[in-house]
């Protein structure tokens, strides 16, 4: 068997009761971001979900590889050369000069689901990350998690990676989609987007929040979605996320001795000059923004920064998007 021939297969249990407790204090919040459907050009591919958090990023995956009758759980005869085969996939994505090392590989059970399972540590993008493969099926699917932690790891971390599987193992189980089938009733939502490598920056959790911050201010106005493409903000959204952002930067500042942003910075300063509202319409207005809404400083604003701010250049490294996905029932 492939398991004996790398490591001594273990079992553990984690039950309901205890992922949950355990899940409470693990307070890592996740949060999706995309959703990619490959299956109307790409039979068998299905789909993906990617969700990003400050303690690393996860990937989930609901397939068929063209093959609609997969024995639930593990024991299917091909899921152990379907796992081998994802996990080489890992180690030729990390490529030369990644660190790669395998920990181990494991049969798990979360939530009362069986897993195959394997721990491997790499270098990405220049910092080590403990990366996690599951793969288990499901209603004749395959779904497969691959969850990439930084170092340090989030404590409890065995907790952080069950909650994530347990959760979205429940979206999987109540969702119509269904590959190789035909194509499921979508639904609007909200995704954040985030610049390439933003999260890998001292800062990314910064523009974490101040991209969650606009997300609840949408979510809180009830307001129907359109169309699809990016969601422009309206001025007290964009207000309200970067004084929320500015929180998370002196949050973070405060455990990280050191940790400094010229921009996060100078936006302090304006906050602090009594000016942030000014700041936001004159370097952010959008074409939209009606004039009653206009700051009543801004004359101020604008002989204060002349004095304060000299070359500065705004930054906007996260925003929100509207895309289709399918609905849920």
């Amino acid at each position: 068997m492939f398991f004996r021939a790398i490591l001594r297969v273990t079992r553990c249990a984690i039950l309901g009761a205890t992922l949950a407790l355990c899940a409470a204090a693990a307070p890592v919040r996740w949060t999706h971001v995309s959703t990619r459907d490959y299956e109307a050009d790409h039979p068998g591919l299905g789909f993906s979900r990617r969700f990003v958090s400050s303690a690393g990023w996860a990937d989930e995956f609901v397939y068929d590889a063209g093959r609609r009758t997969w024995k639930d759980g593990v024991d299917d005869p091909q899921m152990e050369a379907t796992f081998r085969m994802a996990l080489r996939d890992v180690g030729n994505v990390a490529g030369p000069g990644a660190d790669y090392r395998l920990l181990r590989v494991d049969h798990l059970q979360i939530a009362g689901r069986p897993f195959l399972h394997a721990a491997m540590r790499m270098k990405v993008e220049g910092r080590m990350v403990e990366s996690h493969l599951y793969l288990t099926a499901a209603e004749h699917r395959l779904v497969k998690f691959r969850i990439s932690l930084y170092l340090p790891l989030p404590e409890p971390s065995e907790a952080v990676l069950a909650a994530f599987v347990a959760d979205q193992m429940r979206f999987v189980l109540s969702h119509p989609f269904r590959t190789g089938a035909t194509t499921a009733p979508l639904t609007r939502e909200i995704a954040i987007r985030l610049e390439p490598g933003c999260l890998d920056k001292p800062t990314g959790v910064v523009w974490l929040s101040y991209a969650l911050a606009r997300a609840d201010y949408w979510r809180r106005s009830g307001r129907s979605l359109t169309g699809a493409g990016e969601l422009e903000p309206g001025f007290a959204e964009e207000l309200g996320a970067r004084r929320s952002a500015l929180e998370a930067y002196r949050a973070a500042r405060a455990k990280t001795p050191g940790l400094r942003s010229a921009y996060w910075d100078a936006l302090e300063q304006v906050e602090q000059a009594g000016f942030l509202a000014e700041y936001v319409w004159t370097y952010l207005r959008q074409g939209d923004w009606a004039a009653d809404e206009q700051p009543a400083k801004l004359a101020r604003f604008d002989a204060w920064r002349r004095v304060h701010l000299g070359n500065h250049r705004p930054e906007t490294r996260a925003g929100l998007v509207i895309q289709a996905v399918p609905a849920t029932p």
